[in-house]
């Protein structure tokens, strides 16, 4: 080939490569920020989009198999588009493992999902440890199937003066209290026309009240009553109905452990009286 010819395919060449590289900057300009990488059997690469179809392990003898770390974001971070499937799963194949585990270091506070013992737990030790929120629906529920004597929500307190479950209506100024110092039940509301302390929509049985049957020719009856005090009192009232008697007294007698209701005038026939007793403070 002469020297002309190949300064024509010089030229040509030179044009061709030019041609190509403005198509790549073409193609660079209009291409997403991030590209398919890392299929199946490929490596991952860091701030691409990497896609596959099947499972990726990272395995190892050290602490974590796999870390993630952020200064501004989420340290790690899982989704799914999958009904019932989880953004991140967790499990342990050892009893006394965790599922998941999460620590706040800065408030000393901590939780686990699927523990030995427990589901879901919040340690928090100036902090609430678990805490629930709901913009139209319940903050927490609880829910149990077992045919024992289970709480779908149980809760302890280990001081004296703490109680065991607590709610409050912070619209109303109600409050309700389980297992409060010395009180199974404790129930606070503003006093005054609009507001209830306690109100009890069906039947309510007291293990301090009865029923008791004064025989005839007597003008009194008497039953033990453990734990009286001298706030202790006694509300009685007649069952049988008899011209000209009633119950002339109630009394709470914590002394002798035990309570006593009279009539005014020794009954003629027996006489049934019901009686509650309850406290005053």
């Amino acid at each position: 080939m002469d020297g002309n010819g190949s300064r024509k395919l010089g030229r040509r060449a030179l044009l061709a490569a030019g041609a190509a590289g403005v198509a790549a900057v073409a193609v660079q300009a209009v291409a997403p920020a991030s590209v398919l990488a890392g299929g199946d059997h490929e490596p991952v690469i860091q701030g691409e989009l990497n896609v596959g179809r099947l499972t990726t392990v990272v395995a190892t003898n050290g602490d974590h198999a796999l870390q993630g770390r952020s200064d501004v974001g989420d340290g790690l971070r899982g989704e799914t588009n999958a009904a019932t499937k989880s953004g991140v799963y967790g499990y342990s194949n050892h009893i006394d493992g965790y599922g998941v585990f999460g620590r706040n270091v800065g408030g000393d506070t901590s939780g686990f999902l699927g523990g030995k013992d427990q589901g879901v737990r919040g340690n928090g030790h100036a902090a609430e440890g678990v805490r629930g929120e709901s913009g139209t629906n319940y903050g927490v529920v609880g829910l149990t199937q077992s045919p024992a004597n289970k709480a779908g929500v149980i809760g302890y307190s280990l001081n004296a003066n703490g109680c065991g479950v607590r709610g409050a209506n912070t619209a109303t100024g109600t409050v309700g209290e389980l297992g409060f110092g010395g009180m199974a039940l404790y129930g606070k509301a503003p006093v005054d026309l609009n507001h209830l302390a306690l109100f009890v929509n069906g039947r309510a049985e007291f293990s301090t009240s009865g029923i008791l049957t004064i025989p005839r020719r007597r003008s009194s009856v008497s039953v033990a009553m453990p734990a009286l005090n001298p706030w202790s009192m006694v509300l009685a009232t007649l069952q049988t109905s008899s011209a000209g008697v009633y119950i002339q007294a109630a009394v709470a007698k914590p002394t002798e452990g035990k309570i006593t209701i009279y009539l005014n005038k020794t009954a003629t026939v027996a006489t049934k009286v019901a009686y509650l007793v309850l406290q005053t403070e």
